[in-house]
């Protein structure tokens, strides 16, 4: 494995991330688009792949990574942590 090209390749995913996230919290709640657990599933994975590749975090949680990484509000974290729970119930793919 490249490390310097997989960095590459991950230097916009934190930016992406944090507007997936944005899009869950502001979606719309009848019909809505954007997907928490999907969301979840990718930032527990970014997470992961920099833990692989010797990046210290400071956090390991996705409320942590939501918190340190991206400023949300305790507010917002807990909006996106409950359409999250709602959205797990009948998420038909994995759920890490």
């Amino acid at each position: 494995m490249d490390k310097k090209k997989l960095l590459y390749l991950l230097s916009d995913a934190n930016e992406y991330l944090c507007k997936l996230v944005d899009g869950v919290i502001t979606d719309s709640k009848i019909y809505p688009c954007g997907s928490a657990v999907t969301t979840t599933n990718l930032i527990k994975c970014y997470m992961q792949v920099m833990k692989d590749i010797g990046k210290n975090l400071s956090f390991d949680t996705v409320e942590g990574y939501l918190e340190n990484s991206n400023n949300f509000t305790d507010k917002e974290i807990t909006e996106f942590e409950n359409i999250r729970k709602k959205e797990s119930k009948y998420f038909k793919d994995e759920q890490f």
